[in-house]
């Protein structure tokens, strides 16, 4: 995700985040049970399994290593981006700014136009990959939001 400018931080009211970041996941290591929280986000919390799933979309979209070196390397600044993230879709949900469902979907295709890809392309390769169509979902969703509050 992109910094916050500048200017945007003087009108926002952003919440408190307290961070327990764990060891970086191991690739074979999906959470499992309880998924234990790794941040909260004013009254939104940021979960174990929510960070595994971010960081297999992080290595399978820039054809990185999978392993634990790379997971380590990557850790901060997975957990700093799901953070800032959930920071900006609180900032677009005070504001009255709302991402729908055709908004996310507008979002695929305009992905898949800007590769050359075939309606339905992105999600095939999603799901070939091990990325998790929802994590997905919502930082596509995110970075909507984000466009339409600094747009």
């Amino acid at each position: 995700a992109a910094p916050l400018p500048a200017l945007a931080l003087e009108d926002m009211t952003m919440p408190d985040a307290t961070l327990d970041v764990p060891d970086a996941p191991k690739p074979e290591q999906k959470p499992a049970g309880s998924y234990g929280i790794i941040a909260v986000v004013g009254d939104k919390l940021i979960s174990k399994l929510d960070l595994w799933d971010r960081m297999q979309m992080v290595i399978a979209t820039t054809g990185l290593s999978d392993s634990p070196e790379t997971r380590a390397r990557l850790l901060p600044q997975v957990v700093k981006q799901l953070v800032e993230e959930e920071l900006q879709m609180q900032e677009a949900e005070r504001r009255g700014i709302t991402v729908t469902d055709n908004d996310v979907e507008a979002g695929f295709a305009a992905i898949e136009q800007q590769n050359g890809q075939p309606p339905g392309a992105l999600v095939k390769k999603l799901e070939a990959t091990g990325v998790s169509l929802p994590s997905f979902q919502q930082q596509l969703r995110a970075q909507i939001a984000w466009t339409k509050l600094i747009g």
